[in-house]
């Protein structure tokens, strides 16, 4: 039996863990669905486990998780609306991917969220308005995106409290009015 299958095995018996560390690993292909199964997980690392594929929806599901880290993957495509889902996430970092979204209006609905970190893709399109109104943000880094326009007058007037926002080449302006 392959490793990916014992993997997958362990995963299901596994519905009570909370905590699982698993990143800087040799997997190959994508993030198995049967995460979604996990209903009780609060932290998921699997940064730099050379996975691929798109980022399954089922991650949707962990309404307990508060810390999600993928970043160094070659995870592709859109990240997806159940991610506003996630109601008790502080910590995502989906840096260093493939990713070809736009921060989507749903990130709004993370109003644990404290770090967020998306630079290192191929993200596009405009920073929300909503993504200013989250109460608890502290660090928001998209640079190295195609993001454009210009950044939510609010965010702009939280960049002091905001003391990580960075868009760096994201082609990003303040707001000026």
């Amino acid at each position: 039996m392959g490793y990916a299958r014992i993997l997958i095995l362990f995963i299901l018996l596994l519905k009570i863990v909370t905590h699982m560390e698993i990143g800087y690993n040799s997997y190959q292909g994508s993030i198995p669905w049967q995460f979604g199964n996990m209903s009780e997980l609060r932290y998921l690392d699997i940064a730099g486990a050379n996975l691929s594929g798109t980022i399954r929806n089922e991650l949707g599901t962990l309404v307990n998780l508060a810390t999600l880290f993928l970043f160094k993957n070659s995870l592709f495509g859109m990240i997806l609306n159940e991610f506003g889902n996630i109601s008790m996430i502080s910590s995502l970092d989906l840096s260093d991917n493939l990713l070809s979204s736009p921060i989507l209006d749903s990130f709004s609905n993370l109003k644990s969220l404290k770090l967020s970190s998306a630079m290192y893709n191929d993200m596009n399109g405009f920073v929300p308005e909503g993504i200013a109104k989250l109460p608890n943000l502290e660090s928001l880094l998209i640079w190295d995106n195609f993001f454009s326009g210009t950044l939510p007058q609010e965010l702009a007037s939280k960049l002091p409290l905001c003391l990580r926002m960075s868009t760096g080449s994201a082609r990003l302006k303040e707001n000026e009015d």
